[in-house]
């Protein structure tokens, strides 16, 4: 209630009015079941509207409009899912967090990229490529822009470098 007092200096309230006050308010509310997010509600709209210290009954006219019309809460659409959607074996997990390891000592410098290459061959052979998959793979951007000018994209028709 301390907030209301700098809003409205001119109610004259002191410590102990404010005590006093603050008890009533407390009885007449706890009679309607007042929740904590209705009553903060209620006093955010009364520091809005209310020319003079609010009253008990500006603050149930708050309560009584949210009640009415509660203000919107995040939807189940943008909610986070309690439960993950994708179910992973205790082995998938496993894999998972030794790839992590993987990828943080290539980040770090700690292991070069191939035998990062190495490794997770290891933990996921159906997804490695072979050594003549991989270099049937690369091609240099000069290589692609000249097959895409062949094909008539005029957007290859130079080098990138």
């Amino acid at each position: 209630m301390k907030p209301l007092l700098v809003l409205y200096p001119e109610a004259g309230h002191n410590g102990a009015s404010l005590e006093i006050l603050a008890e009533q308010w407390a009885d007449l509310l706890a009679d309607e079941d007042v929740s904590e997010d209705e009553f903060c509600w209620a006093i955010r709209r009364a520091k809005k509207r209310c020319k003079f210290f609010p009253k008990v009954a500006d603050i149930m006219e708050g309560v009584g409009e949210y009640r009415h019309n509660p203000p919107p809460t995040v939807d189940a659409a943008h909610r986070l899912p309690q439960e993950s959607a994708v179910c992973l074996s205790p082995e998938e997990i496993e894999r998972n967090k030794a790839r992590l390891e993987i990828l943080t000592l290539q980040a770090a410098n700690k292991i070069s990229p191939q035998d990062a290459a190495r490794r997770m061959e290891l933990l996921f052979p159906k997804y490695h490529l072979t050594a003549a998959q991989d270099a049937a793979q690369k091609t240099t951007a000069e290589e692609a822009a000249t097959r895409m000018a062949k094909l008539g994209n005029p957007a290859f028709t130079g080098t990138y470098m």
